[in-house]
């Protein structure tokens, strides 16, 4: 819901100064913003502009969307009236106004499946400043006392609740064009209740998650967020297949000015104090984070994505004794793709495509993009990452890649306190099968490393692209086989 007022606030386009609030006022603003959700919503008291006092007034009554639908039982909702105050300021800007987000339920029934979706917001409001000339919020700020979102279906009930929160938003003019972003939302108080249910077996498997806080950071560099608004007045404005097909000469073109999209995007999500639990044990971290970042649709781009737990605890009856000395307290993981061409596919199926055909991309567009992509695929790198404890350590790094569809590796993996992961697992043995029958395997591991300077143990592990493997040089696994050519055959 909230995601709907971006689209929205774009009526404020136009400089403010010279605008007198009032009726005619208020005409020539819902005409702007019609062009984006269109007229229809307007006929059908949806979207309703008016003037008050001494700014606009922007009302939506989302339960009449009903009546833009024949009569139909699959999908039921009800959402409260919700609206903006669009006050015009001197600098040609505007202050804008409002709740938080709306509030409402959703109903969701194609039998035997029906899903309920609900948000409640308690006292949320928002404020900003809207620029016309950036087309995006310059600043805005958000607060709610609490907020809840229940999900139902089938599988099973989810009731998230969140303490008071608060959210700043920033936007600057990008020195490539479009819009830099930077927000950050935080909110105390985090409990998730979750009750995952087999529909076959009806058996039921509770989980409750808690945080003291939940915070999330996103940062954007070159957002392309006044051509996207275009792709959307084309779509209001074609709104049926016919007239897609006559002008999609113009969506080819609009498509193309909205790449790449955004330059990069990157964003962090961070839990502290979390705690989940189970009906087979607890897992607490004293800080855990979820970080993603990407580039738009590039030549060579690049997608990162990060975990980082720390302060790592297990608790559960159905772990053996040896293991809390092997469960990690702390863990850093660091992953990328590189050398993502996705630009030079995308530029060849906007620019190929025609509605009229069955397919719309002919498949010898498609057959050449996935030859490309094959000789020339992405890089997958693993950053120095880490798995820790108070006596152990493992950290690895390498890259991989997929030449014609086959694996090249380059990995290396250094391990502290090695042994004493060994002796933890040989004090178990002579009680657990199962570590006993392990532990030839990790003296061959072992013989295989090799000795460092700081007394950690080093493994260089190659995958070569004829399928052979090598660890510090040593030949683990041949070559595979070559396969023999076909046999000609003779006519008859």
């Amino acid at each position: 819901m909230r995601a709907l007022l971006p689209i929205l606030i774009v009526a404020f386009a136009a400089p403010a100064a010279a605008q007198t609030v009032d009726g005619p006022g208020a005409a020539q603003l819902g005409e702007t913003l019609s062009r984006y959700v269109g007229k229809t919503a307007f006929d059908k008291g949806i979207v309703k502009v008016s003037a008050d006092g001494d700014a606009y007034r922007i009302d939506f009554d989302f339960n009449r969307i009903a009546s833009l639908f024949p009569p139909q039982d699959i999908v039921n909702y009800e959402v409260k009236p919700y609206g903006l105050r669009a006050k015009p300021l001197a600098d040609g800007t505007w202050q804008i106004d409002g709740a938080l987000s709306p509030e409402g339920w959703v109903e969701i029934s194609q039998p035997p499946v029906k899903q309920r979706f609900q948000l409640t917001v308690s006292d949320g409001k928002m404020s900003g400043v809207f620029d016309p000339a950036l087309g995006a919020f310059s600043s805005a700020t958000g607060s709610h006392s609490g907020l809840k979102l229940v999900t139902e279906a089938p599988t099973g009930r989810s009731e998230a609740n969140y303490g008071a929160g608060t959210v700043t938003v920033t936007g600057t003019k990008s020195a490539n064009g479009g819009v830099d972003f930077a927000s950050k939302q935080v909110m105390a108080d985090f409990v998730q209740s979750q009750n995952v249910v087999d529909p076959g077996s009806n058996t039921n498997f509770p989980m409750e998650m808690k945080a003291a806080s939940l915070s999330v950071d996103a940062n954007g560099t070159g957002y392309k967020w006044g051509s996207l608004l275009d792709i959307l007045a084309f779509a209001v404005a074609n709104n049926d297949e016919a007239k897609v097909k006559a002008n999609q000469a113009e969506l080819k073109s609009l498509i193309l000015a909205a790449l790449p999209l955004w330059e990069h995007i990157d964003g962090t999500y961070g839990f502290s104090d979390l705690s989940v639990t189970t009906p087979v044990g607890i897992f607490r971290t004293g800080q855990a984070g979820v970080s993603v970042a990407m580039d738009g649709i590039r030549q060579d781009g690049r997608l990162d994505y990060g975990i980082k737990l720390s302060e790592l605890e297990v608790a559960s009856l159905f772990l053996p004794a040896w293991a809390p000395a092997l469960i990690p307290t702390e863990v850093d993981l660091n992953l990328s793709g590189t050398n993502l061409n996705l630009e030079e596919p995308a530029r060849k199926m906007i620019e190929n495509f025609d509605l009229s055909l069955d397919p719309p991309v002919p498949v010898a567009v498609t057959d050449a993009i996935e030859a490309e992509f094959m000789a020339n695929p992405p890089r997958i790198v693993l950053a120095k990452s880490k798995v820790a404890n108070a006596d152990t350590e493992f950290a690895v790094e390498g890259e991989m890649v997929f030449p014609d569809g086959k694996p090249v590796m380059n990995a290396t993996i250094e391990a502290a306190g090695f042994d004493k992961a060994v002796a933890a697992l040989q004090s178990a043995a002579p009680t657990d099968q199962q570590v006993a029958e392990l532990l030839p395997a990790l003296a061959m591991v072992k013989g295989f490393g090799k000795a460092l300077p700081d007394g950690r143990l080093q493994w260089a592990v190659n995958v070569r692209a004829d399928g052979s493997v090598f660890v510090n040089d040593t030949m683990v696994k041949p070559a595979d086989p070559v396969p023999m050519p076909e046999p000609l055959q003779t006519p008859q």
